[in-house]
């Protein structure tokens, strides 16, 4: 298909169709609609978090806890009018998460492994007591 081509299905030109609303109090809705979505764009939003630096693994619990998030807006009531956008952005998020958390932990690792020097500044030494202090909490 065309980028910009109107969706087809057979004979009918799915832009005519109207969407279906969802009911969210009815949970075969809020099922048929995290499923679809899982089985539409699952693939794509595992790809979408390998290419933002993820592993296999941690893309795939990416896209799982994003669709989580997704079941339980819906229980909540919550209208989500473009489910596409809203999981894409989710993924993008908990992705960047990731993230942040392995750069600071990458950086509490080196600065706890960096020896210290029989002369180097007391106020150093106390500095790594109170990060081991705050880890072993």
């Amino acid at each position: 298909m065309r980028f910009g081509a109107p969706a087809r299905h057979g004979d009918v030109d799915l832009a005519d169709v109207p969407p279906r609303v969802i009911d969210p109090t009815d949970p075969a809705d809020r099922r048929r609609v995290v499923t679809d979505h899982f089985a539409r764009r699952g693939r794509l939003l595992v790809g979408l978090a390998m290419r933002l630096g993820m592993g296999p693994d941690e893309a795939t619990d990416v896209v799982q806890e994003a669709h989580l998030r997704l079941w339980r807006e819906l229980c909540a009531g919550a209208s989500i009018d473009n489910p596409d956008a809203w999981m894409t952005r989710v993924v993008y998020r908990l992705a960047m998460s990731e993230h942040r958390l392995r750069r600071r932990l990458r950086a509490l690792v080196e600065r706890l492994t960096t020896p210290i020097r029989h002369g180097a500044d007391p106020a150093a030494a106390l500095e790594v007591m109170a990060l081991w202090q705050a880890v072993d909490r």
